[in-house]
């Protein structure tokens, strides 16, 4: 299980990303080929995961065929306050049929039972850049991501979406440093805190979305995270 530690940005289409230069900080970068993907999102009838701040995915290459096998991502943290956010990943390469029965405990946890609803569906671009330690330690990963909603109530939205994450926690002011020079450049703080919020939220649903994350009190799904947590990483 990892903690992913990130800040979302939101970018027009045209802003060009600056140079970033952090060799004074001892890091260099290593930027990865554009990957394509399109990432379906599930949850229950009555929302039970987004309303606990978590989120159920199935993620495949867009070249690949529906019964490939992808990656099926299960988040989950209290929702974030201000603009960097910190959420628990669990990460399984499985079939896209169904959802992967490692899960389905953890899901419990949540008051989530099958059967699950497909909510959307992104295709998205991604162009990577890795910053990493002069001894090859990848710490913090710049994600810039061109994104459309090909199913969903938004469907046919297009947005761009760059995110600064952490991939090792001690990098926190460098990451800093990265997300205010793209602030600089033209983009801006992310409105949503989730591509699936931007996906399914729109004038004819507006708030809806918004207020089931308080549905629970934030203590309470702080303990839910927790337990869900320890159910996942028992053997």
């Amino acid at each position: 299980m990892n903690l992913e530690i990130e800040t979302k940005l939101s970018a027009p289409d045209d802003l060009v990303l600056p140079m970033l230069d952090l060799t004074a900080a001892g890091l260099r970068t290593a930027e990865k080929p554009t990957k394509l993907t399109v990432t379906t999102y599930f949850d229950t009838e009555s929302f039970d995961l987004f309303s606990c701040g978590a989120a159920l995915r199935f993620r495949r290459s867009s070249q690949a065929s529906r019964d490939e096998a992808g990656i099926w991502t299960l988040k989950f943290a209290p929702p974030a306050k201000g603009y960097v956010s910190s959420r628990f990943e669990f990460e399984l390469e499985a079939s896209g049929v169904q959802v992967p029965l490692k899960f389905i405990p953890a899901l419990a946890v949540f008051g989530a039972a099958e059967p699950f609803n497909k909510l959307a569906s992104l295709a998205a671009a991604r162009r990577a850049i890795i910053f990493e330690t002069e001894a090859g330690l990848p710490v913090i990963e710049l994600d810039d991501d061109f994104v459309e909603i090909v199913e969903g109530p938004n469907q046919g939205l297009r947005f761009r979406e760059i995110e600064v994450e952490q991939m090792v926690q001690g990098f926190a002011k460098q990451a800093e440093e990265i997300a205010l020079h793209v602030l600089s450049a033209g983009a801006s703080y992310a409105k949503s805190s989730s591509k699936l919020e931007q996906a399914l939220e729109n004038a004819k649903n507006q708030g809806f979305f918004s207020k089931l994350l308080d549905r629970y009190p934030h203590l309470v799904i702080s303990d839910l995270s927790v337990l869900a947590g320890l159910v996942l990483e028992d053997p």
